[in-house]
């Protein structure tokens, strides 16, 4: 059993399963959130909560991917000063731009929330931010020591675990519903995982020898374009709601919503497979070893096709009931679910695009391109929905992720000689089509080192 979990598609299935535990561990917390605070105020504690998320996302800076990359070219060369000032790097910038941003949640939340706030509120929500920055960079320097698995369940499952018992007991004895008892909820146990995260990462800095090396310069520049596509990447269905919001009824709001969180579970495992394969595309693209990264990346199409194809066929075939789920008045918008399944299952089949754009040193252009076309839809979201309803928005959501796509796989073939796309899988320059399948074969195997 060991040796299959040490393997490319054992990892994979492992961190698939932490994926799917995360999300189940994640809706059970949430729920008995709203059951423990009532709905008036679980609502406001969802806007609290966002707030802190995106806060937190933008406040580690894109560390996670930068440090992946980073460490993969420092090792490369054998350069054990710069892998050691990569982290001295990450870690002055995780506190004092988490710590920022951490500031402008509580003072975006006292703003934009109604109902009076109490100062402890403020802290815990700052912290809150602080900590999800925190542990953002410390899976990406856990990713870069192969510890992948361990950062994904302490940071996605057992938080949750820890934060649902806590709540779960508050239930059990009739507690009376705090807004400040949630937060500290969801503070505590996610700051014990942040300092394991810590104590693991700084036992593989202190074993590096002396000598720090830093390009400050250089690694601002990454750091600061990462921390843009990390933002963009992880907003979008969220602010295609907002603006939707502004000309679409409640329901239909609504509706886009809950159809929004349903197609989250194809990217579920989207985000699982390139966990797992993030590194070594890095030391791949790191050494200009492209048949290697043509390998990987056909490898990850394969194992994302059948998973992304059933969940598809199923959403496509139970849109109505699903939709139920979430309310009965959602019912009639089940084409408004297949519309947007279509549009993740282009992402999917489109290929590790993102990633292979950061890693490869084009996320610049990423941020041009995956920036320029959800900025685009975004605006023309309004026109969309007033001459074809919620099925414009929806595509207007398919044009977005399908033109970035589009333009990222060809920016990688023109650039980089690599298709990461289903078309990959039929053979490029670096890999004969009578070559994929051997490939396949080898990538499955291969052990992670």
């Amino acid at each position: 059993m060991l040796k299959i979990t040490r393997t490319n598609l054992g990892q994979m299935a492992a961190a698939f399963a932490i994926k799917i535990a995360a999300g189940a561990t994640s809706y059970i917390l949430f729920v008995g959130l709203a059951r423990y605070l009532g709905p008036g105020l679980f609502g406001t504690f969802s806007v609290l909560f966002s707030i802190a998320m995106v806060a937190g996302l933008a406040g580690s800076f894109g560390q996670q991917v930068f440090i992946v990359k980073e460490t993969a070219v420092a090792r490369r060369g054998a350069n054990v000063e710069y892998e050691k000032g990569i982290y001295l790097f990450s870690a002055i910038v995780t506190l004092t731009v988490g710590s920022a941003f951490a500031l402008a949640a509580g003072i975006a939340a006292a703003a934009h929330v109604d109902l009076p706030l109490k100062t402890v509120d403020l802290v815990l929500l700052s912290s809150l931010s602080f900590l999800y920055a925190v542990t953002q960079s410390t899976i990406g320097a856990l990713r870069a020591q192969d510890k992948v698995l361990y950062a994904i369940f302490s940071r996605d499952v057992l938080w949750r675990l820890l934060a649902g018992g806590a709540i779960t007991y508050l239930l059990l004895s009739e507690a009376e519903s705090e807004l400040t008892i949630a937060l500290g909820v969801l503070v505590a146990p996610l700051c014990v995982i942040a300092l394991s995260h810590v104590h693991m990462v700084w036992k593989t800095v202190r074993a590096l020898r002396n000598g720090v090396k830093i390009r400050i310069k250089r690694w601002l520049d990454t750091s600061f374009g990462m921390s843009i596509i990390a933002v963009i990447a992880g907003s979008d269905t969220y602010l295609f709601t907002v603006i939707l919001a502004v000309v679409a009824t409640e329901t239909e709001t609504g509706a886009f919503f809950a159809s929004m969180r349903t197609v989250d579970v194809i990217n579920m495992f989207m985000i699982a497979t390139t966990l797992i394969s993030a590194n070594r595309l890095s030391k791949a693209i790191a050494g200009g070893q492209h048949r290697e990264f043509q390998g990987i990346c056909n490898f990850l199409i394969l194992v994302q096709l059948i998973p992304v194809l059933a969940v598809c066929g199923i959403l496509a075939i139970f849109a109505e009931p699903v939709l139920c789920l979430f309310s009965s008045e959602y019912v009639e918008y089940g084409p408004i679910l297949r519309l947007l399944s279509l549009g993740v299952a282009i992402n999917a089949l489109t290929g590790p695009t993102g990633l292979a754009m950061q890693i490869a040193g084009l996320h610049w252009l990423q941020v041009f391109y995956q920036g320029g076309a959800l900025a685009l839809c975004l605006l023309a979201l309004p026109l969309s929905y007033t001459n074809f309803g919620l099925e414009g928005a929806a595509m207007s959501f398919i044009v977005s992720k399908t033109a970035w796509n589009v333009l990222a796989v060809w920016t990688l073939a023109t650039q980089k000689s690599v298709n990461v796309s289903i078309v990959g899988l039929l053979g490029t320059s670096e890999i004969p089509s009578k070559d994929v399948i051997k490939g396949l074969k080898s990538q499955m195997s291969q052990r992670i080192r």
